[in-house]
């Protein structure tokens, strides 16, 4: 159980037919005052964060969380990461802020060509990269990073550009490859590659990467977060929005007979970790989740940001509130008992 924010005016058109956001962001990038990031709320060590209304029935035993898509929906693994999900062991890079996941990328090739030229070649060189769930594509700079590369990286890519292709980006001394499936989007027969921002000099990873590899978000140290990454394994399918994840951990539940103890179905699953379904909308701009407030519960569909650290919920509809839904899982039973019928 922990406290979560009631939103009572919003007029950011994102926001448009969800109940609210989940912020799975930084404890740093919190607003203050705002409850406990709930990455915090949901962890057996709360990071001395807590105050003392804070109770936790279900805890994560590690601060973990990780997150991955496919081309039809993607997932967010409480606890850690599942090694079934991956194509190889996790490797960890520390974070260069403790209120962003930011990583140092020293090199950014595309079709072997290096994007990233740098002038100085005696001394290392790095940008940073934000992995960021409101992303939808690779984003690169396209200036001369204040005179150090000879090139501007998107022109470049730009002048170059060819299906078929694959980049390959290296964080911290680690390589990693985005296949061309993955930065090329079908539905505008176009690659889903961009210039940042006027005044960033770095790099936004999104679903692009987030369909390449499997992401986990290290909180274990608050104020040394780490990233893990891997390749992600083709071959894994997610859990499916209104379908139930194994239970992992006793369950306190409530029937007409009593109450009793619900235990997970094997010793396994006991410290394990849990499979959140996500879902998007049609252009890959926004992650979305459902969550139950209250008792009885109330389902919610919100944001998943790992920009925000925070997790509110509309108190007043928005403007277009209920045109976005995820299914649950008394939803999928129910269609699927009246199609067997």
């Amino acid at each position: 159980m922990t406290r979560f924010g009631c939103a009572l005016d919003c007029n950011d058109a994102s926001f448009d037919g969800v109940d609210g956001i989940l912020g799975m962001g930084l404890p740093d990038a919190a607003i203050p005052g705002i409850p406990t990031p709930l990455i915090f709320a949901l962890s057996s060590d709360r990071g001395g964060l807590e105050g003392a209304n804070y109770i936790n029935e279900r805890v994560m035993h590690q601060r973990k969380f990780a997150f991955l898509s496919t081309a039809e929906s993607g997932e967010i693994q409480l606890g850690g990461y599942d090694r079934a999900s991956t194509n190889a062991d996790m490797v960890y890079v520390p974070t260069t802020s403790t209120t962003e996941y930011s990583v140092n990328v020293q090199s950014l090739t595309f079709g072997g060509i290096e994007l990233l030229n740098w002038r100085d070649q005696k001394h290392p060189n790095a940008i940073p990269a934000i992995l960021d769930t409101g992303t939808t594509c690779l984003v690169i700079p396209d200036s001369y990073l204040g005179g150090r590369v000879t090139d501007k990286p998107f022109s470049k890519f730009q002048s170059i550009m060819t299906k078929g292709m694959s980049f390959y980006i290296t964080i911290d001394g680690h390589l990693f490859e985005i296949p061309f499936q993955f930065w090329w989007q079908k539905i505008n027969n176009a690659p889903c590659v961009m210039a940042s921002p006027q005044g960033y000099d770095g790099v936004l990873l999104g679903d692009v990467v987030f369909q390449s590899l499997v992401v986990e978000f290290d909180l274990t140290k608050p104020h040394k977060p780490l990233v893990g990454i891997a390749p992600r394994n083709p071959l894994y399918a997610p859990v499916r929005p209104g379908t139930q994840d194994a239970l992992k951990i006793p369950m306190i539940k409530r029937s007409a007979q009593g109450v009793y103890v619900e235990e997970p179905h094997a010793q396994k699953y006991r410290d394990g970790v849990d499979h959140v379904p996500v879902t998007m909308n049609r252009l890959r701009t926004q992650y979305f989740v459902n969550v139950s407030v209250g008792s009885p519960p109330q389902h919610f569909t919100v944001l998943v940001d790992t920009g925000s650290s925070t997790f509110a919920i509309f108190a007043r509809l928005p403007p277009k509130q209920g045109n976005i839904n995820v299914p649950r899982t008394e939803e999928v039973h129910s269609r699927g008992k009246r199609g067997r019928g």
